[in-house]
């Protein structure tokens, strides 16, 4: 197994860059383990896709810093949450917000490129210089219960960012 971080912090490990078993440590936990009808899975899927993601978006989630529509949320999990109740009789108004929060998904949540695993909705969002890591999975699946459904950890931008761009890199050889 590779592992990339710290697993007391934020880590990313796994076995094969095709499709293979994959962990993410916070705190000493794996946020993609599962249970099915009480029995325990590790998470497998294809990293490749993830790590195609991070290649794609990391700029976004170094960068931006502010969340693009006019609500009032603590954190990415709330910000995705409040967005998705906003109604409007406008249609355009209503298409642009859902086309602004649909995009802002897709740069800040590795769940967008999921192809049949069953992953965590995981959230990657700069707050000054820190990273925000949330995730929230409670109701992602029916009949699966994550071990570590739902939390918020920050790190240290850099650290975030060098963690990743090893995971990033080591993927080309």
């Amino acid at each position: 197994m590779k592992c990339y971080g710290n697993k007391h912090k934020f880590a990313l490990e796994f076995n094969d860059f095709n499709f293979g078993l994959f962990k993410c440590w916070i705190n000493d936990n794996d946020i993609c383990s599962y249970r099915i009808n009480d029995n325990y899975y590790e998470c497998h899927c294809h990293i490749l896709n993830i790590r195609e993601w991070f290649i794609n978006n990391l700029e976004y989630i170094i960068n931006e810093s502010e969340f693009p529509l006019n609500i009032f949320a603590n954190n990415s999990i709330d910000y995705y949450s409040v967005s998705g109740e906003f109604d409007s009789e406008d249609l355009n108004k209503l298409y642009n917000w859902y086309s602004i929060r649909q995009e802002w998904f897709f740069r800040h949540s590795w769940y967008s490129c999921r192809t049949n695993e069953y992953i965590p909705n995981v959230f990657f969002r700069r707050t000054h210089n820190k990273i925000e890591i949330s995730w929230d999975s409670t109701d992602l699946y029916n009949e699966i219960v994550f071990d570590n459904p739902k939390g918020i950890f920050y790190l240290d931008l850099k650290e975030f960012k060098q963690i990743v761009l090893r995971f990033i890199s080591d993927g080309k050889s």
